[in-house]
């Protein structure tokens, strides 16, 4: 190879590394947690139910992350669960100041669609995974992607709240 097509293979393959090592540092949420439960229709608290789950990576700005949640059915007859909703709930920054903020603002949810329905076997347990739900029908998890400087959320560990309605199936 000719030494000019080395040094233009060299150049293209060091400004790869550089790339690969800025989008290593914005590798940035941590830590999200969330853990919530369902309820069942009103006046019926006994149709209650968990949910769990942790995002599988860090959140990067400009990108969504899928949740895959856990549904435990704790009663003795098959459940539906409908209507679920993640919210993030708190943010806690040790990278952030007034100069470089990092609020819940600066996360956005995308729901899972409103005609989602899980069925969960009496005393059973599903993920999304398991129980097949197509990906695109996952709740996602993601972070603006501003204009601003957004290293204050570098670091940051979000808690995610789960909420959803079940119904005891007769």
């Amino acid at each position: 190879m000719p030494r000019s097509a080395r040094v233009v293979v060299s150049i293209a393959a060091l400004l790869f590394a550089m790339a690969i090592g800025a989008v290593a540092m914005w590798l940035f949420v941590a830590g999200q947690t969330g853990q919530g439960d369902g309820g069942g229709p009103v006046g019926n608290p006994l149709e209650r139910f968990t949910i769990s789950g942790e995002l599988p990576q860090a959140v990067i700005p400009g990108t969504s992350v899928p949740l895959d949640l856990e549904f435990v059915n704790p009663h003795d007859s098959a459940m539906t669960v409908v209507d679920l909703r993640v919210t993030v709930r708190d943010v806690t920054a040790p990278n952030a100041n007034t100069a470089l903020p990092c609020t819940i603002d600066d996360f956005i949810v995308t729901q899972a669609p409103s005609r989602f329905e899980l069925r969960l076997d009496a005393n059973g347990s599903s993920t999304l995974t398991s129980a097949r739900v197509p990906l695109a029908n996952w709740p996602t998890v993601g972070m603006l992607d501003s204009a601003s400087n957004q290293d204050g959320c570098k670091g940051a560990t979000l808690v995610l709240a789960y909420s959803a309605s079940g119904r005891l199936q007769p």
